[in-house]
């Protein structure tokens, strides 16, 4: 099987999977995944500065809720959501205490700032910016699998952002033996479940951080 044929069979999979996934559960290891991540922006914050982090809005079944680490690191640093353009790039916009009051449905359904709000990120500040990723799968060696439309990776993929931590955000259930990957796809530096924060690579660390 192809990598373009394996990629499509493994998101059939996942989204299968993620629809049928218990409300109830989803909130529960969503607060166990904001644990983790905090606990690791804390500990990256000690050897570099964490000033930015560049969040998402849940939209998709079963995505991990990340509403109450954006509400705790407002009070700490600059966030900012994703915001479609037409030309099938992104942009991340800031955001503000009150953010979940002021966002609007995007081009492809997802809520995102509107259209006079916040300011955008400069991706010059990318060494002092952590990117939480969402994804439909991942491995240890920080290989994603996407939901196909490339918009991650095409932001990933600018020379600016090599500078930035990149952390995929999954349930455990998501991260698998092996994603398929093609040329244009960004690794991840770090994958956080609600089970696991693993520091990617061959000798993928288990456990917090």
């Amino acid at each position: 099987m192809g990598k373009h044929a394996a990629k499509h069979q493994l998101r059939a999979e996942m989204k299968k999977i993620l629809a049928n996934l218990d409300r109830r559960w989803v909130n529960a290891a969503s607060r166990e995944v904001t644990h983790r991540l905090t606990a690791l922006i804390n500990s990256c914050a000690e050897t570099r500065p964490v000033e930015h982090v560049l969040v998402w809005m849940p939209y998709f079944p079963g995505e991990v809720d990340l509403s109450s680490l954006i509400s705790a690191q407002l009070n700490q640093r600059k966030v900012y959501v994703p915001r479609i353009l037409p030309d099938v790039q992104m942009s991340f916009i800031s955001i503000d205490v009150g953010w979940d009051n002021s966002l609007v449905t995007g081009q492809l359904g997802i809520p995102e700032p509107a259209g006079a709000s916040g300011e955008a990120f400069d991706e010059s500040r990318a060494e002092s910016t952590l990117v939480l990723v969402p994804g439909l799968a991942f491995d240890s060696l920080g290989n994603r699998l996407g939901r196909g439309r490339g918009y991650y990776d095409r932001f990933l993929s600018r020379a600016a952002m090599a500078e930035a931590t990149k952390v995929g955000v999954c349930f455990d259930l998501q991260i698998t033996p092996e994603v398929p990957t093609e040329s244009f796809d960004i690794a991840m530096d770090w994958v956080v479940s609600e089970q696991r924060t693993l520091r990617t690579g061959f000798n993928a660390v288990e456990g917090g951080v």
